[in-house]
């Protein structure tokens, strides 16, 4: 395991408002929901298809618009080098914090040009035989994923390594940070809305038919 200079962690929380993380969380739970009642007048196939692209569009919209509320903070929409899709970029000074949907805690961030783009910009060096950065630049990720249709289960602050599919050891458990705030609100969930999708067939089990 290398040896790192500095710790990402305390430079990320010194510049990034603890509110500001615990309101980005609440605003998850919050787009999980109103994604998944606002999805269920299409049909189910369609439904699933579209869920995680509106939940997403809701996230950043809003996130940006949360942003607002914070002096230091700057949220704005990026373009991709095609101007094909954007992204949401949250800064405060020399640390970018963008977002993105993993299917569990481990999963590296598929690649994308904007997100190497910003790690070879922004992202120190972390190992001790390379020399202090002269600014505190940072890039960090919010990775986030899915219990089920309503819920998140996990959101975590991670710092992509330089020429390395990999996430420094260090890491910000927004579960754990503000675990009384998750509980009332995974509460909550279960109680707000009734699970009435239509039942699906399992593809996996041939339809064998009646005698």
């Amino acid at each position: 395991m290398p040896a790192y200079i500095f710790d990402p962690v305390n430079t990320f929380r010194e510049a990034i408002p603890e509110d500001f993380l615990e309101n980005s969380l609440r605003l998850l739970f919050d787009v999980h929901v109103q994604a998944y009642t606002e999805c269920l007048r299409f049909p189910r196939y369609e439904r699933r298809d579209i869920r995680a692209h509106h939940r997403r569009a809701l996230f950043e919209w809003r996130w940006r618009e949360l942003a607002q509320g914070y002096r230091d903070l700057l949220a704005i929409p990026v373009p991709n080098s095609k101007v094909s899709a954007f992204h949401t970029e949250v800064s405060c000074g020399s640390i970018i914090l963008v977002e993105s949907h993993v299917a569990n805690q481990s999963t590296i961030v598929r690649s994308a040009e904007f997100r190497e783009s910003l790690t070879m910009r922004y992202q120190p060096l972390f190992e001790e035989q390379n020399k202090e950065p002269e600014k505190e630049s940072l890039f960090a990720i919010l990775i986030h994923g899915a219990a089920d249709e309503r819920t998140p289960a996990f959101a975590h602050i991670v710092f992509p390594l330089r020429d390395e599919d990999a996430y420094h050891d260090r890491r910000i458990d927004l579960f754990d940070w503000f675990a009384g705030m998750v509980a009332a609100r995974r509460s909550f969930q279960e109680e707000l809305i009734a699970d009435n999708l239509e039942p699906e067939l399992r593809e996996d089990v041939p339809n064998v038919g009646s005698a």
